[in-house]
């Protein structure tokens, strides 16, 4: 298996979808932060405006840059990487070579969530120096900073796990983007609703959000300042579930399939 991960770590190292998304994340990040730049002037030129605007700096921009690109672009990256091989010849080369299928599925998968880390840790960093630049403040480590960054690279795995499973079980790059775009974020809107509809039309009290216990949901709660240790757990094992789900389930669907 490990000339297997060679080979895709070196067609990963050459591909132009790569750098491409690596490219687009970071002109997403200058954008976005650009916009927040412009977004603060204004609010405090006009200090009569009742705005209450969040104070932006380098630490809390590391824990935030996750919130929006990062899964769409995730998406296109991984969707097409695993899907490329079935375009062409290149899968049944690589069976005729006579690896394993456990094999061919594992070493794709580990090549593409090294792409995905590569994509999200560079992004992450970047807007935290970019950040501490444009608004001059470092900022201070709330409650359980550390271990939230750590649980934030954790739930992108998760991410990664769905859009994986996503491109390797259609094996067709048009429909395998549409829908790990579509999918994850038409899952998250159907719980807010299903959350909406339990407290004003059910009328039931409960802390229970079942939008909390989404990837995004979960993203949310550990960008913020301080993050209870209760949340960091609820947050683990949300990206084990998703993780263990959709990576179990893609091994198995895949696994007798012909290619």
């Amino acid at each position: 298996m490990s000339e297997l991960l060679r080979f895709e770590f070196r067609r990963l190292f050459r591909s132009r979808t790569f750098y491409v998304c690596l490219g687009v994340s970071f002109a997403v990040i200058v954008l976005q932060l650009l916009i927040l730049l412009a977004t603060t002037a204004i609010t405090d030129v006009y200090t009569d405006m009742q705005v209450a605007m969040p104070e932006y700096n380098a630490l809390s921009l590391l824990k935030t840059s996750t919130l929006s690109e990062f899964s769409l672009i995730a998406a296109i990256f991984v969707t097409i990487f695993s899907t490329d091989d079935f375009s062409g010849d290149t899968i049944k080369n690589v069976c005729a070579k006579g690896y394993s299928r456990e094999h061919i599925f594992f070493s794709k998968y580990l090549s593409t969530l090294a792409g995905c880390m590569i994509i999200l840790l560079s992004g992450m960093f970047f807007q935290f120096a970019l950040g501490g630049l444009m608004f001059r403040q470092l900022g201070t480590a709330g409650q359980n900073f550390a271990l939230s960054v750590l649980v934030i690279v954790l739930l992108n795995c998760g991410y990664h796990a769905i859009f994986f499973a996503i491109g390797y079980t259609m094996r067709k790059i048009g429909g395998a983007i549409v829908l790990a775009i579509l999918g994850p974020t038409m899952y998250e809107l159907v719980a807010s609703l299903f959350d909406l509809a339990i407290s004003q039309f059910a009328k039931i009290e409960t802390s229970f959000r079942l939008a909390d216990f989404t990837i995004g949901g979960q993203l949310v709660r550990m960008g913020a300042g301080d993050v209870p240790l209760s949340n960091v757990g609820w947050a683990v094992l949300t990206a084990a579930v998703f993780i263990g789900i959709f990576l179990a389930g893609s091994f198995f669907i895949n696994r007798k399939r012909d290619f």
